[in-house]
């Protein structure tokens, strides 16, 4: 009797997995019968940008989660994806092997992952020439594995940085400082900002007071609202990595004083090591 073929497919809450936040994700898991190349498993690359990370789209997060019964048990995949040199496989389990095929069955790659405390996902890239359908093949492991190809997968930071203090006072209503992480060591690869908080200590009372910040070399400040907090979309691609500079102003009687903290909240892909 021939058997029937069934994907499933669940939208669950994923916690402390592929990403340092929770988030929300299309989940497939294997059907049951994708043991061999000839029954191998659709399903769809990964799609994932930073702005759907951020809007917590389901429809771009295509995350497969199986587990391998035994050491010689093998879960077959197959996945259409587009030529892109930099297509990258992202891996998170404590110990399993995985090989990428093309149509043909000519291995594209092959690796053995295990897991990435730091990051929670180990990423590969794999060389896709030519559009088309590609096999995945997951092995020699034990235990949960999740997996996905395509766009890498992005995990969320924040991280503060003090900027030399600012005055105001009789005379004097705007101070400038800057924030040069150019070559800062051990920022998040490729971070993009899209967050900003003008937070410190300030002395005394300050009239009309306002806090912005500016990118790099361009000319205009963004604002921050009642709270300090300036929104950056991550369309803009405003890399942490940058000159930033800080502007403070109010008008003041007396001498008054600002100890500037920016909290820089980013967002970076998940890339294999340079």
């Amino acid at each position: 009797m021939k058997r029937k073929l069934t994907l499933t497919v669940a939208i669950v809450l994923i916690l402390s997995t592929f990403f340092s936040m929770s988030a929300l994700a299309v989940v497939i898991t294997p059907n049951g019968y994708n043991t061999t190349f000839a029954t191998a498993q659709e399903i769809q690359r990964n799609q994932t940008t930073p702005e759907s990370r951020l809007a917590i789209d389901l429809s771009k997060e295509q995350v497969v989660v199986g587990t391998l019964p035994t050491l010689g048990a093998e879960h077959w995949y197959k996945v259409y994806l587009p030529a892109n040199p930099l297509t990258v496989l992202s891996v998170n389990t404590y110990s399993a092997t995985v090989d990428v095929y093309d149509a043909s069955l000519n291995t594209l790659y092959s690796g053995f992952f295990v897991k990435d405390f730091v990051e929670g996902i180990a990423a590969v890239y794999v060389e896709i020439l030519t559009a088309g359908w590609y096999y995945i093949k997951v092995y020699s492991g034990l235990g949960e594995y999740r997996m996905t190809i395509g766009n890498p997968n992005y995990n969320l930071d924040t991280l503060t940085f003090p900027a030399s203090t600012l005055t105001l006072g009789p005379g004097i209503t705007s101070a400038e400082t800057s924030i040069d992480l150019t070559s800062t060591a051990g920022l998040p690869r490729d971070a993009i900002v899209y967050q900003v908080l003008l937070e410190g200590t300030r002395s005394g009372t300050v009239s009309n007071e306002k806090r912005s910040v500016k990118y790099a070399n361009e000319t205009n400040f963004m604002q921050g609202n009642i709270v300090f907090t300036v929104a950056v979309p991550t369309l803009q691609n405003k890399m942490l990595a940058n000159n930033w500079t800080i502007k403070w102003e109010g008008t003041a009687s007396a001498t008054r004083t600002l100890a500037p903290a920016v909290r820089f909240r980013v967002i970076y892909p998940v890339l294999p090591p340079v």
